[in-house]
């Protein structure tokens, strides 16, 4: 079974329908249609019911799924564990389950790369995905997540808590009637309970899906009032772009880096944790 048609046949899966597949892929919907239609033959079931509403998985779609993920895991496995074995090249692939850790992400490159050269890295963020998983199935080699990895071969390590703050574009205080619209983030369920918590009442507004670049830009330009990492804000606040709310309490979410044991780069990762928490 040829890699690119597994990898096309899930990412028509992801996307729901053969057009944003071949846009995903950057490969013309033809070249779609005929990688599904390849592996559809060799496998002699359809794959996928076609309609004006997109492409859904078949029942036999639905059954090859969690195989054909399975499959790229291993395969994806299998080629860095090469390259890294018998080969010069040292790749490092650091993953962050929100944007407001990308900044982290960007320190840490710098870090390695002034103590050890310039090394082969990669950088993700990606909401939907579980980053701790991805840490298990090699996806990525050390990730940030606000949730500790349970898996007895993965080890987290606490990471100081993001304080967030309560910001407006214009002065305001936590007792005004007139507060400005909320404006919500995703940035995940220990976030949204502290929030209720706080603003039980509160209407939401938007949700951004965990871009805080995106929903910060809002705000500045069209107002309202969100939580938000300070240390993100914190330029804004000292030119007085932003506001924080008066008197309003501010949240907290728990962050963790959380890397597999048995990680080839345990070593590199550990002095960086030293290093970069512990100077």
């Amino acid at each position: 079974m040829h890699n690119d048609a597994l990898n096309t046949f899930l990412t028509v899966a992801r996307c729901g329908g053969f057009h944003a597949a071949a846009e995903h892929l950057h490969i013309t919907q033809a070249a779609v249609s005929a990688r599904i239609r390849s592996l559809e033959s060799q496998l002699d079931v359809s794959l996928f019911e076609r309609g004006p509403g997109g492409s859904q998985l078949s029942d036999a779609g639905k059954y090859l799924l969690p195989y054909a993920e399975q499959m790229q895991t291993t395969w994806q496995q299998v080629t860095r564990d090469l390259k890294e074995r018998f080969t010069d090249h040292i790749a490092l692939r650091l993953g962050a389950q929100m944007s407001i850790w990308e900044q982290r992400l960007i320190d840490w490159v710098i870090w390695i790369e002034t103590e050890h050269g310039k090394l082969p890295m990669t950088l993700d963020f990606d909401y939907h995905r579980d980053m701790n998983q991805a840490v298990q199935n090699r996806l990525v080699d050390v990730a940030i997540s606000h949730l500790p990895g349970k898996e007895a071969n993965l080890i987290s390590y606490s990471l100081p808590a993001e304080k967030l703050v309560l910001l407006t574009r214009r002065p305001c205080h936590f007792s005004d009637q007139d507060l400005p619209r909320f404006i919500d983030f995703d940035f995940g369920e220990a976030y949204h309970r502290e929030v209720n918590t706080v603003l039980p009442d509160s209407q939401r507004l938007h949700v951004f899906s965990g871009n805080s670049a995106m929903g910060l830009r809002y705000i500045m330009a069209n107002g309202g009032m969100s939580y938000y990492p300070q240390r993100l804000a914190q330029q804004d606040l000292d030119a007085a772009r932003l506001h924080q709310v008066e008197q309003a309490p501010n949240i907290s979410l728990a962050c963790y880096l959380t890397y597999r044991t048995d990680n080839p780069h345990r070593v590199l990762i550990e002095e960086m944790i030293q290093a970069y928490f512990h100077p």
